[in-house]
C-alpha cells in the first residue's frame, strides 16, 4: 500500500491473504517502509519469510563457519524494485518481530550471495531494538534478517558464589571492626586529621558490606531493591570520595608543611555531601 510516496507491507486490511495466515500477519509487527517517491514508474516485489531459522545458516562477515550461537531471530524481509537502476530516496526501514525474546545484541544483516553465501551488515544500521522488536535502517534492496546471540545469565545464586561473599566480606568487616578497637585504645597518640578521615572510611566500608550481605539478593520486592541499588551506591560512593579526601589531606600536609588551618571538616561534608547529589 502507497500513501504520500510512501510503501508499507504488508498492509492491515487483509483482503487476498489466506485463514491461516490471516491471524499472523495482522498481528505481526513485521513491517517495511520504502520511500518510493523518486523511484518514477517501479514494479516492488515485496516477501516476508515467517521463520526460516531452522533453514538458513546464521554465519556472518566476521564468522564465516557455521555460529551454533548466533541465529536469524525472526522473518527474513525480501524487497527488489525493477528499475534495478534507480538508487533509494532515502532508506529503507524495516522492522523486525523477534521469534524469541531471550536473545541480545541484535544486528541488522542482509545475505551475500557467493559461495558460500553469508550475512553481512555493511549499509545497514539498527535504529532501536527491545526484547520484542528490532528496527533496522539500509541504504540499499535485498534480502535482511536480524541476527542475534542468546542471553545467558549469570547463576548469581550459586551456593559457593554467596559463601565465598559471606566469608570474605565477613573476614574483611572483622579486621576493619579490630582496626577501630585499635584506633580507640590508641587514640591519644595517634589523633589526627588523616586518622579521623580514615576512622570515617572503615566505618563507610563496614556500612557497604553490612547492606551488600543483608539485601543484595532482595530483588523480590521492587521498592527494597531500589532501596538497596541506591543505598549501595551511596555509600560505595561516600568510600570512593573518603580515599580522595585522604589523598587531598595527605597532598596539603606535603606542600603545606606548616599550615596552620585544619581542613577536615570540609573534607568530611564533600566525602559525605557530594555522594548524596550524585545518586
Amino acid at each position: 500500500m502507497i500513501v504520500d510516496g510512501y510503501l508499507s507491507f504488508p498492509k492491515k486490511y487483509v483482503q487476498n491473504y489466506t485463514n491461516n495466515d490471516t491471524t499472523w500477519i495482522l498481528q505481526s509487527q513485521s513491517r517495511i517502509f520504502l520511500n518510493t517517491s523518486k523511484l518514477g514508474d517501479v514494479v516492488a516485489t515485496i516477501v516476508i519469510y515467517k521463520n526460516l531459522t531452522d533453514v538458513i545458516s546464521a554465519r556472518s562477515e566476521f564468522n564465516r563457519s557455521s555460529n551454533d550461537d548466533d541465529i536469524v531471530n525472526g522473518p527474513v524481509l525480501s524487497c527488489s524494485i525493477s528499475n534495478v537502476s534507480s538508487s533509494l530516496a532515502s532508506p529503507i526501514i524495516l522492522s523486525f518481530e523477534h521469534g524469541q525474546t531471550n536473545f541480545i545484541n541484535a544486528s541488522c544483516n542482509y545475505w551475500k550471495f557467493s559461495s558460500p553465501g553469508y550475512w553481512a551488515s555493511d549499509g545497514c544500521i539498527v535504529r532501536a531494538s527491545n526484547d520484542t522488536i528490532t528496527v533496522c535502517e539500509c541504504d540499499h534492496l535485498t534480502n535482511f534478517a536480524v541476527l542475534m546471540s542468546p542471553f545467558v545469565e549469570a547463576h548469581v545464586k550459586s551456593k559457593a558464589l554467596r559463601l565465598v561473599s559471606i566469608v570474605g566480606l565477613s573476614l574483611s568487616t572483622f579486621c576493619l571492626l579490630l582496626t577501630i578497637i585499635v584506633f580507640a585504645k590508641l587514640w591519644r597518640y595517634v589523633r589526627s586529621d588523616r586518622s579521623v578521615v580514615l576512622v570515617n572510611l572503615i566505618l563507610a566500608l563496614i556500612i557497604s558490606y553490612a547492606i551488600f550481605l543483608g539485601g543484595v539478593d532482595r530483588t523480590e520486592n521492587k521498592i527494597a531493591c531500589t532501596v538497596i541499588a541506591a543505598a549501595l551506591h551511596y555509600i560505595c560512593t561516600v568510600v570512593f570520595c573518603l580515599m580522595l579526601a585522604e589523598g587531598i589531606g595527605i597532598a596539603r600536609d606535603v606542600i603545606l608543611v606548616f599550615a596552620q588551618t585544619s581542613i577536615l571538616s570540609k573534607l568530611l561534608v564533600f566525602a559525605w555531601g557530594l555522594p548524596v547529589i550524585i545518586v
